[in-house]
């Protein structure tokens, strides 16, 4: 039986890998956009900024996200 917990932890963790080795070089902030947004299209399944947004769950609003999303 897979675990469904586990398997979304690795993928995850993966993704952080390879962001990490794609924004070397990068400050912070540029580093950790590049992550969400990776994750945001992976788990959203579309490139648009409020499917993003919204596939990040997070606390902040939409109105808030997404124009940090547009930086």
């Amino acid at each position: 039986m897979i675990n469904c917990k586990r398997l979304g932890y690795e993928m995850k963790r993966d993704l952080a890998n390879f962001s990490q080795k794609i924004s070397k070089g990068l400050k912070r902030p540029e580093s950790k956009f590049i992550l969400q947004m990776l994750y945001g299209i992976l788990a959203g399944n579309k490139v648009h900024l409020s499917r993003i947004a919204r596939s990040l769950n997070e606390k902040i609003t939409l109105k808030k996200k997404i124009p940090f999303l547009c930086w």
